[in-house]
This record gives structure tokens, C-alpha cells and sequence, in this order.
């Protein structure tokens, strides 16, 4: 759906909308129609982020889709949200704020004047529309400091133009929540952070050179005013004095020296302000610090101090009143001029100042249009000769007032554009020549105004980034569909190299992302690749550089999918296509992860998840050497964290494929040769510390490799003689803590075991009742409980067959179960379903799934067949416990689609559907 108030119909911006959907429709893997009615789930054309911006895939709902749009509101609409304005490097201009969610955000501006939206940098959350305070920590590290929605303590920063680190607690819980916070250079290389805590006491925390904050500690007693404001500032070169207004409406003031301890606050006496209440601190001379406030009686009062002199209590000025808790701005109007203003009790601008050492001239009133009386003003040198003040009026719109070197100042008038909550603060700074104004609109967006020089003022507006293409919407509709960068895949530095010191900003678009998944090779041409200069700093030279030799030309100049971002697509929505009848293996990548590998028809690793009895993800590439279509493959935790995949490759050799934890699986690795191109192979613990794979080699050897821990593979070596099928399938299962067992049926029929004592050597395979298996054919073994283990195959007769053994007495030969339904040699799956059902399940010979059981040690019940829809018979199958409660089979029809089966606890089986 396209938003028709941003994209009018027939303009350009719906034109390209409409190109880049019909690019995206000519692929023939999707098609993007209009929004039926009553549809909850679309993707909406419309306003989100001042750059082009889309979240990452489909999956239900409304996904928007934006590229060079107003913002998303980061304030609740008519809340008024404070904005900290500071240049974090003489490039860049940085903009901090609390959001409607808490979250501390981020917007910054670049030396050609774009803008950056609000972006959230995730870590600590404050309360919504909390305060902010940001500072320069180092010439290099700008820091944003806060106390969060539980009344700590929390700090954020960023070196250069790098990503931001996350906002992090420092110390215990202080309160309260959202209280205002102030910085100030105590030294050259200290930076201190004050505040009144939860309990009335003056709080300091700092940090020394590039370090980190310290835990805030009190000064003094507790007689401020939990929230209240701190005016930090320096008395002189050693001094740096905290000032605020007592519970009992005195001015007190603390100051430390040097990197000496802090004094406590002590209490000036005079006039007495608002418990509380605003206090602003400036030089008004070198030698002579003033802070002024609104006193109870609302008239402008001031305390001064010259060089270590003690403090001269505030006195009233005079002249136009203003409410309690007034905020007073005070800047330097010229060299010996200090003036002050702030809002009356009839919402008109009134303005004071001092020459010199002289005596302030009491307040008067300016006129122009109104503000919200007391409400804040902001000042800010325009030009060397200008001293410009902003403010809110009462209708909202954003008024400027100003005065040239020493001349009568010029009333406020209003800007227009988009309006303020009444009452907001709009913060000022100047940035080389550009004065710009920030805050949030009545809608709650990030919005600015700026003007450059003495020329005219661009009133309030959404931020905007100038892009705007079907080129880049083409990227963002692939977003949209679930494709990430990829310049951000993990094999990337083979291909194009990151140059990280170029960034200008958005560096978390570079990062390379772990925990997606690789579909196909490194597509240098693809849509969703950055160009060479992609979000460079102006004239840093290239942000990604091809690698000489990797062919990898032509970076970010498509101008639609290529194959590869049509396969991805593909991937996503109809799922990698196998073989009739593939070997499956299923096992958990993690508790609530249930991965299925297999190989694809075109020969590559992939595997399809579900998340806990959530809905299947249709498969995706691993990657690797390929293997023959259908080939066999297993699963099987290695160690805490690590979950191992394997198979046999085109030539024989055996690859390794692993997955740590929750992350993307790493592409196989090979280990050894000498295998059968896609013949069995099995992985299993052989005991605590070694992890085991086996399989018939390809002169029908048992074979075995193994790595202990998570160190190196040891090669495969044989054991006994050559008396198995090459390629034949192997099941492994621990049968006692000590013994390790692997079984499968050799070249003449026989069932063969062979087995392991701790880490003592193999013993070679030997044989088990009459010659009645097929040959190399599917096998299945599983504890049936804590004695006794058991093995499952389909024999050469089509008959369901089950072998065991207790403890580590002698096997007990191979017996049918039921009558011959399967087909001989076909695949077996055996798991437990509950804590004393043991069940195997096979697709039968004319390709129905089936299932047979056991309870305890009573005899096996016979396969019975569940669903309709045939498969292919003796297809392969993977049965696990998909949740404590949920067993799962897995297997692929005919058409090469992935089925799934599923039983809850003793309950009845869901018939095999597709995922």
C-alpha cells in the first residue's frame, strides 16, 4: 500500500515506488499486488526514517517501507522531549534525546548539512521523555549521560565518528528516574556529572581522561530537592563550583579545587528562590562568575563571586517578573555585556544585562509575540555580532529574537512550520556558520530549524536525506522481503575490504552479521551491495574497496535483483528444493532451535528451523564443498555450544559443518577422503570428551574420524576388514557409559556392530543372527531406556526389524515386528517419545509413513500407518524431540518439499504436512 499523503498519485516520488515494485514482479519469485480490503499484512509505502530504511523480512503484519521520509515519532504526540545539541567532531553535529520508549536516540548532522534520523542505540533505558545531558569527555569522545528508569546512573558515548557503545550503568540505584543531570570539565582531564539524588543529596560521578564513569558518590547533606537541576561552572581555572536551591529556597554552593575532594554545599543566604528551582551560571567578567534565578516573589535575582572570594548572596535586580521555577538563559551578548533573559508572567520575552563590572540593569520586557510564561529560552551566538534567542510561543511555533553588538534587541517573531508542544524547550547550537534549533513537534518527530549566517531562517521540518530512487527502493523492498547486506556476510573480506576509518556515519551497515544465513556465493553485483563510497566522509576516499583478483566489480550499481537476490527471495518463500525422498537429519542447535539438515537437489548443505512449536523456516544454503543430490547426512551435538553436521562430497571426502550456539551454521570443512560421494555417515558422542563420526568407506572399511572437545579432526582410520557396503548407513549410540557402539548391515546382509571401550581401540565389526538385511541399507539405534539399547532396520523381506542388547550383555539377533510393509532397506528413525516409549517410524513401501512403538520392555507394537498423502518409499526420515513434549519426523515427498509428522506426549499423531 502506498501512503498517498507522502506519495501523491502521478508524482515522481510514486512513480519510482511503482517501478521498483514492477522490477521486483518481473522476477517471477514474488509478486507485490495492492492492498485487497479487510488485508491486516502488507507493506506499506510510507513515513519511517529520514534515510532509506526497511526492517528485515516478512513475516505478517504491516511492514513499512521508507527511503527519504519524516521520521517515526520518538516523543508521545503533545509531550514536550528535550534535546541535547553538540558537535561531536568538527564535522559532525550530534543531537541526543529520550524516547517515548525510553530509549536513548541518536541524530546527527554532516558537514554538508544532511541529516541522520533519530536512531536507537539500544542498552539501558531511561524513563520516556527523560533528560539528557551530552558533553565533550576528550577531544575525541563525546558522552551522553542520564539516570534511567530505575535511578542509575548511565552513560553512553562515542569516539569520532565510531558506533556508539550502549548506554551502561555505573554504581547502584541513586533515584530518581529521569532526574536532571549536568556536566562540566573539572579539569583538563576530568569530566564530572553532578545531580541531586533520590534522597536530597548533591551527587557527583566522573571520569578521568578516556575512562570510564565512576560509581556517583554524595557530598554533604541532603538538602536538595531529588531531581532537582545542578548549575555547574568554573569559578576560575582550579575551581569548579555546583550550585542549586536548597529544600529551604537557599542558593547553596559546593566546589572542588583542582582534583582535589569536593566541599560540601553550603547555604549563601538572601533572597530565597522555589525549593529546587533553575539556577544559570556565567562569567560575567574573568575574574567574576554570576547566577542568577527567579526568586519567590518572581523577580530575577543574582550572587556573584570574584576569583576565591566567598560568594555574594543573591539579591533581586528588579524590573519584570517572571513565574516560580522560571528558566533563565544568560549568554555573552559582546565582550563586557552578559544578558539574561527569560519569559514573564505574561509570557513576554524580558532581557537584563551587565556591562562590564558594573551593576545589571533590571529586566524589561521586549514584546514581540508570547511564549508560556517561565517557559525555557535558549541563546546562541549567531555570528560573532549576533546574539540570537529562541523560544516556544504559545501557540507552539518556534519565535527567534535578536540583538547586533550593543543596539536595542529586535522582538521575537515567529518561524512557522511545524509546531511544539506549549511550553518545550528548543535547544540552539552553532556549528561552524549554521545555527540550527532542535526539538520535537506536536506529533512527537525530530524535527530542526536552522539558518546560516545572518540569512533567513528555515523554519521547523522533518528531517529529510535527499535520497530517493527506484534503485534505492528496489533495496529497501529487498529488506523488506528478508534480505540483509550483503557486504555484511561473513565471508566478505575475500571479496571486498571495509575501510572503517571512512565512515562518516551508519557503520553498524557495515558490521558483519553473524546470525544470518548465506544463500549462494558472494554476489558482488547484488542489489542489497553498498557502493565503493557508500556513506563516506567527504573526500576519505572509498568505505569498501574490492579485493584485487576477487572479480568483484561493479559494487552497488545494480539497478535491479540479480540471480542471486532472486534465489535468496526464492529460498525464503518456496524453500530449497531436494530430491524425492532425501535423507534427513534432525537435532537441536540450541534448546528451543530444531535444525533439519540435508543436501539440496543442486548439492549443498542447507537446513530449514523452527523456534520452540513455532512455524517452520523453510531451508537455506550452509554452503561448502557439494555433495551428490540426496546425500546422506547427520547431526549431533559435539559439545556445550556446539552442535556438528557431516557428509560425504562429490569426492569422497568427509566434511564438517558446525553451529555454535544460537549463530548462522560455518560452511563445512573437510576432514579426510576416501568415502563414498554421499554414502552414510553418522555422528555421535563416543563418550564425555570425544565426539565420533562413522561410516562405510568406499572399500567398504568401517571407518572412523574423531575430534575431542572442540580442538582438530583426527582423520579417519579403518577398523577390521572390508566387509561392509561402501556407503553403507551407520547408526552409533553410547550403549553403556563406557561402551560406544556403531551398527550397520554389510555387504552379504549380516547385521554388523562394532564398538569401543572408553578411549581403548576399536573392535572390528562382527556379525548378528542370519544373513536377512539389505545390504548397506537404512539403520536406527536408541536407548530404549537406562538398560537397554536397540536397533532398527527394514530387511531385505520389507519386514520392520528390531535387534538389542542390555548393558553390555550379548546382542540379541534382529526379530520382526508386524508384516512386510516397507521397503527393504529403506530409511528408519527411532527416538523416545515420552520417558518410556521408544518409537521408530519409516515410510512404508507404497510411500505411507508409519509408526511403531514400544513401552518399557514389553514387545514392540507393530507399525501402523499415519496419513494419506504417499511419499516416496523407503524415503529418507529424522525423528527427534522437537520440546519436552513434541516428537517430530521429518521427510521429503516426491515433489521435494520438506513434510513434517508430529506427536504430543502419548497423544495421537498429526499426519505428515508440508512446512
Amino acid at each position: 500500500m502506498i501512503d498517498n499523503e507522502v506519495f501523491p498519485v502521478n508524482s515522481a516520488a510514486s512513480a519510482a515506488i511503482a517501478t521498483a515494485i514492477g522490477i521486483w514482479n518481473a522476477t517471477g519469485v514474488i509478486n507485490i499486488v495492492g492492498r485487497r480490503p479487510g488485508e491486516e499484512a502488507f507493506i506499506l509505502f510510507g513515513p519511517k526514517a529520514g534515510t532509506c530504511d526497511s526492517g528485515r523480512g516478512f513475516n505478517g503484519g504491516v511492514r513499512t517501507i521508507s527511503c527519504a521520509l519524516v521520521t517515526d515519532p520518538v516523543g508521545a504526540p503533545g509531550t514536550p522531549v528535550e534535546v541535547a545539541l553538540i558537535p561531536q567532531t568538527d564535522d559532525v553535529l550530534t543531537a541526543g534525546l529520550i524516547s517515548n520508549t525510553g530509549s536513548l536516540h541518536v541524530a546527527w548532522m554532516d558537514n554538508e548539512g544532511f541529516w541522520r534520523s533519530p536512531t536507537d542505540i539500544g542498552g539501558t533505558a531511561g524513563i520516556p521523555h527523560g533528560r539528557v545531558a551530552m558533553a565533550k569527555q576528550t577531544d575525541d569522545i563525546l558522552v551522553a549521560v542520564f539516570l534511567d528508569a530505575e535511578g542509575v546512573f548511565t552513560a553512553a558515548r562515542v569516539a569520532g565518528t565510531g558506533p556508539w557503545e550502549r548506554p551502561r550503568r555505573f554504581g547502584s540505584r541513586v533515584d530518581p528516574p529521569g532526574g536532571s543531570v549536568t556536566m562540566a570539565k573539572q579539569t583538563e582531564n576530568v569530566l564530572v556529572a553532578a545531580f541531586i539524588d533520590g534522597s536530597g543529596f548533591l551527587s557527583i560521578a566522573f571520569t578521568k581522561g578516556g575512562g570510564l564513569f565512576s560509581a556517583p558518590f554524595r557530598v554533604g547533606d541532603p538538602t536538595g530537592v531529588p531531581g532537582s537541576p545542578v548549575a555547574l561552572a568554573k569559578q576560575t581555572d582550579d575551581i569548579l563550583v555546583a550550585l542549586f536551591v536548597n529544600t529551604d529556597g537557599i542558593l547553596s554552593v559546593a566546589h572542588v579545587v583542582g582534583t582535589g575532594t569536593w566541599n560540601p554545599p553550603v547555604p549563601m543566604g538572601g533572597t530565597r528562590g522555589p525549593a529546587g528551582a533553575p539556577v544559570s551560571l556565567a562569567k560575567q567578567t574573568e575574574d567574576i562568575l554570576v547566577a542568577l534565578f527567579v526568586d519567590i516573589n518572581g523577580r530575577l535575582s543574582m550572587a556573584h563571586v570574584v576569583e576565591t572570594e566567598p560568594w555574594q548572596p543573591p539579591v533581586p535586580i528588579g524590573g519584570a517578573r517572571g513565574p516560580a521555577n522560571t528558566v533563565v538563559a544568560l549568554a555573552n551578548q559582546t565582550d563586557d555585556v552578559l544578558t539574561a533573559a527569560f519569559l514573564t508572567n505574561a509570557g513576554i520575552m524580558a532581557v537584563a544585562h551587565v556591562v562590564g563590572t558594573g551593576s545589571w540593569n533590571p529586566p524589561v520586557q521586549v514584546g514581540g509575540t508570547p511564549g508560556t510564561p517561565g517557559a525555557p529560552i535558549s541563546f546562541v551566538k549567531q555570528t560573532d555580532d549576533i546574539l540570537t534567542a529562541a523560544f516556544v510561543d504559545s501557540t507552539g511555533i518556534l519565535a527567534v529574537a535578536h540583538v547586533s553588538g550593543t543596539n536595542p534587541w529586535n522582538p521575537p517573531v515567529r518561524l512557522g512550520g511545524l509546531t511544539f508542544p506549549a511550553g518545550a524547550r528548543v535547544h540552539l547550537v552553532r556549528h561552524h556558520d549554521v545555527v540550527v534549533a532542535a526539538g520535537a513537534d506536536t506529533s512527537g518527530r525530530f524535527v530542526v530549524a536552522s539558518v546560516v549566517g545572518t540569512g533567513a531562517w528555515v523554519p521547523p521540518g522533518p528531517v529529510r536525506s535527499g535520497m530517493f530512487s527506484a534503485k534505492a527502493i528496489v533495496h529497501e523492498i529487498g529488506h523488506a522481503l528478508g534480505l540483509l547486506h550483503e557486504h555484511q556476510r561473513p565471508d566478505r573480506e575475500t571479496f571486498v575490504t571495509f575501510n572503517r576509518a571512512n565512515v562518516a556515519f551508519n557503520a553498524k551497515d557495515f558490521q558483519i552479521v553473524q546470525d544470518g544465513l548465506m544463500v549462494g556465493p558472494y554476489d558482488c553485483a547484488s542489489s542489497m551491495h553498498y557502493s565503493p563510497l557508500a556513506f563516506a566522509r567527504l573526500g576519505a576516499g572509498n568505505t569498501l574497496t574490492p579485493v584485487p583478483g576477487s572479480g568483484c566489480a561493479g559494487i552497488g550499481l545494480a539497478t535491479a535483483p540479480t540471480p542471486g537476490d532472486i534465489a535468496a527471495v526464492d529460498s525464503l518463500y518456496r524453500g530449497q528444493v531436494a530430491a524425492a525422498g532425501t535423507p534427513v537429519a534432525l537435532g537441536h542447535q540450541v534448546a528451543d532451535i530444531t535444525d533439519c539438515l540435508y543436501v539440496d537437489r543442486a548439492g549443498s548443505l542447507s537446513v530449514a528451523w523452527v523456534v520452540e512449536t513455532g512455524v517452520w523456516n523453510p531451508g537455506v544454503t550452509i554452503g561448502g564443498s557439494p555433495a551428490p543430490a540426496a546425500a546422506h547426512v547427520s547431526i549431533a551435538g559435539q559439545a556445550p555450544g556446539v552442535v556438528t553436521g557431516a557428509y560425504t562430497d562429490n569426492n569422497g571426502v568427509l566434511q564438517i559443518a558446525h553451529v555454535v550456539n544460537d549463530n548462522p551454521w560455518v560452511a563445512p570443512f573437510p576432514v579426510g577422503g576416501g568415502g563414498v560421494p554421499g554414502g552414510g555417515v553418522c555422528l555421535a558422542k563416543q563418550n564425555d570428551e570425544v565426539f565420533t563420526a562413522t561410516f562405510v568407506d568406499a572399500e567398504g572399511f568401517f571407518s572412523v574420524a574423531h575430534v575431542v572437545g572442540t580442538g582438530q579432526w583426527n582423520p579417519p582410520f579403518r577398523v577390521g576388514g572390508p566387509d561392509g557396503q561402501p556407503g553403507a548407513v551407520v547408526a552409533a549410540c553410547r550403549q553403556t557409559d563406557e561402551v560406544f557402539t556403531a551398527v550397520f548391515t554389510d555387504r552379504e546382509g549380516f547385521f554388523s556392530v562394532a564398538h569401543v571401550v572408553a578411549n581403548e581401540p576399536w573392535k572390528a565389526p562382527f556379525r548378528l543372527g542370519v544373513p536377512g538385511c539389505q545390504p548397506g541399507g537404512g539403520v536406527a539405534m536408541a536407548k530404549q531406556n537406562d538398560i537397554t539399547m536397540t536397533a532398527a532396520f527394514i530387511d531385505r523381506d520389507g519386514f520392520f526389524c528390531v535387534a538389542h542388547v542390555d548393558g553390555t550383555d550379548l546382542w540379541q539377533p534382529p526379530v520382526r515386528v508386524g508384516g512386510h510393509v516397507g521397503a527393504p532397506g529403506g530409511s528408519v528413525a527411532l527416538a523416545k517419545q515420552t520417558d518410556n516409549v521408544l518409537t521408530a517410524v519409516f515410510i512404508d513401501g507404497d510411500g505411507f509413513f508409519r509408526v511403531a512403538h514400544v513401552v518399557d520392555n514389553q514387545p514392540w507394537n507393530p507399525p501402523v500407518r499415519i496419513g494419506g498423502e504417499p511419499a516416496t518409499p523407503g524415503a529418507g526420515i529424522a525423528l527427534t524431540n522437537q520440546t519436552d513434549s513434541l516428537l517430530t519426523a521429518a521427510f521429503f515427498n516426491p515433489e521435494g518439499m520438506l513434510f513434517v509428522a508430529h506427536v504430543t506426549g502419548t497423544g495421537a499423531w498429526v499426519a505428515p504436512h508440508p512446512i
